[in-house]
């Protein structure tokens, strides 16, 4: 005798996918973390970059280094922007709930914080070069 029980797969696969599909909000708040982690790397970078630029002897070194240093910032720049409209999207998101909305502006102060280290960063780097 033939079963007549059909299998569907896995109920909970839906779900899942749902969950932490690309487009979820735990994905898309995984991104926005690594991006904040990736961001404060580059400020580390950017730092000894600067003191790099700052030690420079030579002209030939000064000048590689100011294009390595151009070239870093313009980078750090691309990728604030990047978060913030990710942390943007993130708001918008329709899933939204209390937690979430806890998450999000948890992210957005590390953000607002990191930002504040570019710009002390940048100052201090500013402060230095025409000392």
């Amino acid at each position: 005798m033939a079963s007549s029980f059909q299998s569907y797969g896995n109920p909970f696969d839906d779900n899942a996918n749902l969950l932490n599909g690309p487009n979820s909000f735990h994905s898309k708040s995984a991104q926005i973390r690594e991006k904040i982690a990736q961001y404060e790397g580059e400020l580390r970078d950017l730092s000894m970059l600067q003191d790099a630029q700052l030690s420079a002897v030579g002209s030939m070194d000064q000048q590689s280094t100011q294009t390595r240093l151009n070239n870093k910032i313009t980078f750090i720049k691309s990728l604030q922007e990047e978060i913030k409209q990710s942390i943007e999207q993130l708001k918008h998101d329709p899933s939204m709930s209390e937690d979430k909305a806890t998450q999000v502006n948890n992210f957005n102060r590390q953000f607002k914080s990191a930002i504040r280290k570019f710009i002390l960063l940048e100052d201090k780097h500013l402060c230095g070069k025409f000392r």
